[in-house]
């Protein structure tokens, strides 16, 4: 079980692109790429079952599908 708030590499590159969102989708997107990077290609089950501080499965997909639809307004802003 991974502690994401641990992982500087993942915080400074949240904090490096200065996304305006909201804190649990913050939380969600940190999770998702901590995922990414320790357990090479996971699925959102995955992620989720080996994140202490997460979401279950299907709260997980809706925060990144948030995410992604909000992606162009998120991007246009940084």
């Amino acid at each position: 079980m991974k502690l994401i708030d641990k992982n500087e590499i993942i915080n400074n590159f949240i904090e490096s692109i200065k996304l305006e969102l909201k804190d649990n989708e913050i939380t969600a997107l940190k999770i998702f790429l901590n995922g990414l990077v320790i357990q090479g290609k996971p699925s959102i089950k995955k992620i989720t079952e080996n994140t202490i501080d997460s979401f279950n499965e299907r709260a997980m997909n809706k925060k990144l599908k948030s995410i992604s639809m909000n992606s162009k307004e998120i991007l246009k802003n940084t």
